[in-house]
């Protein structure tokens, strides 16, 4: 099985790739631009929705999390790969200020957005943590 992100990230990514596009038209036509407060203003927005769209755009076609019997392999934004056996989980915690769902494993930590809880259907319930069983009681991940 495999986990992909939704396409309301892609729509997202090519809407702020749009306003990108628009804040670069202001400024090559210099529309309206008086003093440098608003240029500094334009060239930050600009920049802002270039790279939250670039970055939407990145997590929308690399980020995958693929399922097996025995092996959680995740491939993040950048197309490096993280493999998790099940059998060498130790625990899989929850962190509330950050929303993700952590992953222990011998001597390494995987990091997993709360977005996708779909994986915890494949792990022992044993496994879980007090924060993670607190969230999920609440409703707080999902």
């Amino acid at each position: 099985m495999k986990i992909r992100p939704p396409k309301l990230i892609l729509f997202i990514g090519f809407f702020s790739l749009f306003i990108a596009i628009l804040l670069l038209y202001v400024l090559l036509t210099n529309y309206q631009i008086d003093d440098n407060g608003e240029l500094i203003s334009v060239i930050s927005m600009f920049l802002f929705f270039f790279l939250v769209g670039s970055y939407l755009l990145l997590h929308y076609y690399n980020y995958q999390i693929s399922i097996t019997p025995t092996l959680l392999t995740i491939t993040t934004d950048f197309k490096r790969q993280k493999e998790v056996y099940f059998d060498q989980i130790e625990k899989v915690g929850y962190n509330n200020s950050l929303k993700i769902f952590i992953i222990y494993h011998p001597g390494k930590k995987v990091r997993i957005n709360s977005m996708y809880p779909y994986f915890l259907n494949q792990i022992e319930e044993s496994k879980y943590s007090e924060k993670l069983k607190i969230a999920l009681r609440k409703g707080n991940s999902l």
